[in-house]
């Protein structure tokens, strides 16, 4: 027997409802059990199925036998065929079938709970440390950055701006060798950064009345995105096959002015070239463009600051530029909460025709909420405590200096060329 199909069509229709509020609530360790994720799945079935495909050859060949001579038959014609609807509708019910007991079986397994956040450490031991809900400093602060400020922030952005809360960043380019695998290349192009003066409520280390040394911070945003062209380039080597490239290719030269576009694929040519050696073949390419808008933007943080009276009353104005002098009235600092969360209202994924398809474009059907996951937040929380101690342990290894006093002198203003003028 031997036969071609010339044409394989198959369509699936599928229905999925899944509980978005939900599922913004998980964290990261949650994301990443299939058990969770089912959870939020309600409805899975197969709506439709159909298919259908073009029989362009079909040959049955006998031998010659006992039964009598050698003989062969072939298709004279293309034959399409396709799925009876019957076949079709008993299909698509024995797959809904299957999902509804693949998703049960999931969802008895049960979701475990994401481990808690650690409690806010204890407040220390009262000492002469700085009571920020009682400091004046800070008070000045809050009148001239979160009061004052903070009324017209969106046009203090506009004016470093200088483009209507608009950023645009340099081109880049990251090459990702994989050995044998492949090699890539991604080129990002027209980074830019937007509505970044949307900022609708800014309050910045503001005392926690349960907490001497907590100070929160809190900003929101509205309608901010960002946009970039991403050019991702791969090749992949083949062993056994003499094709290479030469370098001047990606510039779209000719290497050797021969008009072969710089790959070869003669004997002659490539007699020097080990045909077993892995040698890349053309750049596939594949553009992109991203544009990503957030409708709200939250983000809010707890830190705890504990700065002695003392120790910093004693500093002189000199020593305030010496950082083994500035750490010196630190107790402690660490970051003891942190929280963020978005509304992703448009996104959009558009890819250009190329070597490696037609142009394509996929876009967020509706809202998308989502929220910093528990573990990634405890995360970032160890990571950024640990910088700080680190920063403070560095600074306090230096020697902090005492201002050096020096005799102070008066002028004789009798004898000054401006009073004889």
């Amino acid at each position: 027997f031997s036969t071609t199909i010339s044409a394989l069509l198959a369509r699936i229709v599928s229905r999925i409802g899944i509980d978005g509020d939900t599922l913004a609530s998980l964290d990261l360790a949650q994301l990443l059990t299939i058990a969770c994720l089912a959870q939020q799945v309600h409805v899975a079935s197969v709506s439709e199925l159909d298919a259908s495909f073009t029989i362009s050859e079909f040959e049955i060949a006998a031998a010659s036998s006992q039964l009598g001579p050698g003989a062969q038959a072939k298709l004279p014609f293309a034959l399409p065929l396709a799925l009876p609807a019957s076949w079709a509708s008993a299909a698509a019910s024995f797959l809904s079938t299957q999902l509804d007991a693949a998703l049960a079986a999931l969802q008895h397994q049960g979701c475990p709970s994401p481990p808690p956040l650690p409690p806010l450490p204890p407040p220390p031991p009262a000492s002469s440390t700085i009571d920020w809900s009682q400091s004046d400093a800070l008070s000045s602060f809050d009148l001239i950055v979160n009061q004052f400020l903070g009324n017209n922030l969106n046009r203090l952005v506009d004016a470093v701006t200088g483009d209507g809360g608009t950023l645009n960043f340099p081109n880049w380019s990251l090459r990702l060798p994989l050995g044998d695998l492949a090699e890539c290349r991604i080129s990002v192009t027209n980074w830019t950064l937007y509505g970044l003066d949307s900022l609708s409520n800014v309050s910045l280390l503001v005392p926690v009345p349960s907490d001497s040394s907590a100070l929160s911070s809190f900003v929101a945003m509205e309608n901010v995105g960002a946009a970039a062209d991403v050019l991702a380039e791969c090749r992949r080597p083949i062993r056994g096959k003499r094709w290479r490239e030469e370098e001047q290719q990606e510039g779209g030269r000719d290497g050797d002015g021969d008009g072969d576009g710089g790959v070869h694929g003669d004997d002659d040519d490539e007699a020097d070239v080990d045909a077993d050696a892995p040698v890349s073949t053309i750049w596939q390419t594949l553009p992109l463009s991203f544009n990503v808008t957030l409708s709200q933007l939250n983000a809010a943080a707890i830190t705890r600051l504990g700065v002695n009276t003392s120790a910093l009353s004693s500093l002189e104005l000199a020593q305030l530029s010496d950082s083994a002098c500035l750490v010196a009235p630190i107790e402690y600092a660490s970051l003891a909460d942190l929280n963020a969360s978005i509304v992703v209202s448009k996104l959009t994924i558009a890819a250009a025709a190329s070597d490696t398809g037609p142009a394509q474009q996929a876009a967020l059907p509706l809202p998308l909420p989502l929220g910093l996951p528990h573990a990634l937040a405890a995360a970032a929380i160890a990571f950024t405590n640990n910088r700080i101690a680190t920063k403070i342990a560095s600074a306090r290894r230096g020697t902090c200096s005492h201002a050096e006093h020096r005799n102070s002198s008066i002028v004789n203003l009798a004898y000054t060329k401006l009073v004889n003028a």
